[in-house]
């Protein structure tokens, strides 16, 4: 009996510190709560948690996982539902809640919209439901403490104590991350109202533009918003007054994190400031963001004029012309460079001023968008140059192409 209460032990033991194979580990995030971390298996893509020994607390077996709360609750997702567990791996809330991707799956303001039943409700951070499970869709909360919810097809704002500040009435709502101002639309035109839901303008614009402060949504805290009315847009500013004098325009971006915004008269293309200064004259045939992924918050502003094409950084110092190209921009980024055709045919790279980094002499465009070399064409030859323009293979060869991009030794066929 005493051996077998010593291997029962041991067993118990060896249970409770097993490891996790860190070779199988394809997400990793620390865990503030907990000091844990949070993982995804590579191999199973299940989640759970480890600690610093790579020991596995909370069994990898769940579908989804999210960091704990301070009320030491995770959302856990399994076979299709979704509840909430302990750091102790306990089901505080059942399995019950419905998954779909229209679920937003994240605490915001100490709330969370679940879904059970068709129907939408809110979570506190113990895992309690606290507004009921009456809407169709819920939307999470933002600064101003509302939520966008609706009810047969018909939109609203409720606060954190569930009330519906705004009626669910209207055909659209829409709040931003870090306005105290939403809009609401009835007849497709929008009106502004406030987070105690009293109405701010009349129905007056057909359009409200989004604006990005890095990675969130705003209509006024890069500077005026650009609004759409009677066919023209204009710029308010935050007491919905106009903005600038005499301003109307064709189209007009929202202002961008560099407090810029593109507009449009007559086919002629402007950049202006937050301050209503024409920073950019009215002569240009297009302006546009440029950008590599999709970046909302612009490092630079591509224009064309006539057969021309050039390159704006964003303090709007004209850094690069070229030659027009109908198939592309010609403009490549790479990192924190830029590499193009000038106007005698020859490829070389520049810096966000401007800055020559590596001269124009080369045939064909340069690529460090991965690495600090990059394989060169100079007077009909091929070789490979580094980021400060030395030579790493002398210019010999008739072709070099470059396999296994992604792996730490690149290998080259010549």
């Amino acid at each position: 009996m005493y051996k077998l209460l010593i291997l029962l032990i041991i067993v118990s033991c060896s249970g409770n510190s097993q490891k996790f194979n860190e070779h199988d580990i394809i997400y990793k995030r620390y865990d503030s709560v907990t000091s844990w971390n949070l993982i995804q298996s590579k191999k199973t893509q299940k989640w759970g948690f480890i600690d610093n020994e790579n020991l596995i607390k909370i069994p990898v077996e769940y579908d989804d996982l999210f960091p704990f709360t301070e009320s030491n609750v995770s959302y856990a997702l399994k076979n299709g539902k979704y509840g909430f567990i302990n750091s102790n791996n306990e089901i505080v809330v059942p399995f019950q809640y419905q998954f779909d991707n229209s679920n937003r799956r994240i605490y915001s303001f100490g709330l969370m919209a679940v879904r059970e039943n068709g129907k939408f409700g809110y979570v506190d951070k113990a895992g309690s439901l606290v507004i009921p499970l009456k809407y169709d869709s819920g939307e999470y909360f933002t600064k101003n403490g509302l939520a966008e919810v609706s009810l047969n097809k018909k939109y609203g704002f409720i606060n954190r104590q569930g009330q519906e500040v705004i009626p669910v009435i209207y055909e659209m709502v829409k709040s931003e991350q870090l306005d105290n101002l939403v809009i609401v639309r009835k007849n497709y035109k929008w009106a502004f109202f406030n987070n105690e839901g009293k109405q701010l303008s009349d129905f007056l614009y057909t359009d409200v533009q989004r604006a990005w402060k890095n990675d969130r949504t705003t209509f006024f805290e890069n500077g005026p918003a650009s609004v759409k009315q009677n066919g023209k847009y204009s710029f308010i500013n935050k007491n919905l007054k106009p903005a600038f004098s005499n301003m109307l325009f064709d189209s007009a971006t929202s202002f961008d994190s560099n407090r810029n915004a593109i507009v449009m008269n007559k086919g002629k293309f402007v950049i202006v400031k937050d301050n209503g200064k024409i920073a950019v004259p009215l002569q240009y045939d297009l302006v546009e963001n440029f950008n590599s992924n999709g970046n909302p918050n612009p490092r630079f502003y591509r224009f064309e004029k006539g057969n021309i094409q050039g390159l704006f950084n964003k303090n709007l110092k004209k850094i690069a012309e070229s030659k027009k190209d109908d198939y592309s921009s010609s403009f490549s980024l790479q990192g924190n460079y830029i590499s193009f055709e000038n106007f005698n045919g020859k490829y070389g790279l520049i810096d966000e001023e401007g800055n020559e980094k590596i001269p124009f002499v080369y045939d064909a465009d340069l690529y460090f968008d991965r690495n600090d070399f990059s394989i060169a064409k100079k007077n009909n030859r091929f070789g490979i140059i580094d980021i400060n323009n030395q030579e790493l293979i002398p210019f010999n060869y008739n072709e070099i192409s470059q396999i296994d991009a992604d792996e730490n030794i690149p290998l080259f066929v010549v």
